[in-house]
């Protein structure tokens, strides 16, 4: 998988699995998939990124989509929160992903930051340079606006 980072004990992000991973991952302890590519980008379908849950599935791992709105960041946050929070309970091993680990990367920073009340910046390391990937996607840089204005944090920058 491309892009990989390891959040902490139980959580990682990547890039989009290809169907042939499942099998691999659930090997490797990986207990639940969190797919955070909408069904309706048409950036993420153009580049060839479609999730396939139901080769995670059929490789015997729990796989949740909590789409990434970049017009809803609030909603969106909210969403991925719950799911998280509902995982945290059981010490699941957890793989976050997206197209190449712009969005993963970034709901677990956040939901981190939210959770622990201070960002981990080293967390947004998939990013590359933060501003050279804000100047590339203006949307993704409105969404992290949004969310650090909602909840109070300091910004990523």
């Amino acid at each position: 998988m491309s892009n990989m980072y390891n959040h902490s004990e139980h959580i990682i992000s990547a890039g989009l699995p290809k169907s042939s991973d499942y099998a691999q991952l659930k090997l490797a302890g990986v207990d639940t998939i969190i797919n955070l590519i909408p069904h309706d980008c048409e950036w993420d379908r153009k580049n060839g990124f479609i999730a396939d849950p139901k080769s995670a599935r059929s490789s015997g791992l729990v796989h949740y989509t909590v789409a990434f709105e970049s017009a809803e960041p609030v909603a969106t946050m909210e969403h991925s929160i719950a799911v998280m929070d509902r995982l945290s309970f059981t010490e699941q091993d957890v793989l976050v992903h997206c197209a190449v680990n712009w969005r993963a990367s970034a709901m677990v920073y956040f939901y981190h930051a939210i959770k622990n009340g201070k960002a981990d910046k080293s967390e947004l390391k998939p990013w590359g340079d933060l501003n050279e990937a804000f100047i590339e996607s203006p949307s993704l840089k409105k969404f992290f606006k949004v969310i650090e204005n909602h909840y109070g944090l300091t910004p990523a920058l």
